[in-house]
């Protein structure tokens, strides 16, 4: 874990930044073109400020979680046979450290940045749909399947996010979840 967070770290938090940044401005104009915003609970805690302090760890051990997993399962030197067969081909193979699928070649961290786009795109979805009950295991089996939808797959994302995750706290559940949260009940404005 430790050789990726040196490698990896400084590319994995400026994407996750950055999209962190498009996922609120969408679930924003999303809920103002809403006539009832209250329905969409798990969209509304988004846009308050807590959530980027707990919700980018998840994303980033999500991301480290699926990064080893693919390493594991297609070493460096896998990955760059991909990469040349990629240059000689119209085909799409799954390339770089987070295995994305593309038709030209890519770099790690392109391919790092290409995964988070879509680790946070999953989400978003995912917190659109729901309305009763969003648990953190739920939403990492929502991001892993469309991943992924292999179910060893999945279960081996879901060990490894939680030993990476070890000993850190479950605010992410609590948060997406709690009914409390100032202004979300009566008085929640988007404006």
């Amino acid at each position: 874990m430790s050789l990726f967070k040196n490698k990896y770290e400084d590319i994995i938090d400026l994407s996750i930044d950055e999209e962190l940044q498009n996922f609120k401005n969408k679930a924003s104009t999303y809920l103002i073109n809403q006539s009832n915003p209250e329905d969409f609970k798990f969209l509304r805690h988004t846009l308050l400020q807590p959530f980027d302090q707990i919700f980018k760890p998840f994303i980033k051990d999500l991301t480290f979680s699926i990064m080893i997993n693919e390493d594991f399962n297609r070493p460096f030197t896998f990955r760059k046979l991909e990469k040349i067969l990629c240059r000689f081909s119209s085909k799409n193979y799954t390339q770089g450290i987070m295995q994305v699928s593309s038709p030209i070649p890519l770099s790690d961290k392109e391919s790092i940045k290409l995964a988070i786009h879509r680790i946070l795109e999953d989400a978003y979805n995912c917190f659109l749909k729901e309305d009763v009950y969003l648990s953190e295991a739920l939403l990492l089996i929502h991001i892993g399947r469309n991943y992924n939808p292999c179910d060893d797959y999945i279960s081996a994302v879901e060990d490894i996010y939680h030993i990476v995750k070890c000993g850190q706290s479950r605010e992410l559940q609590i948060f997406i979840n709690d009914h409390t949260l100032i202004g979300l009940d009566e008085s929640f404005n988007l404006e």
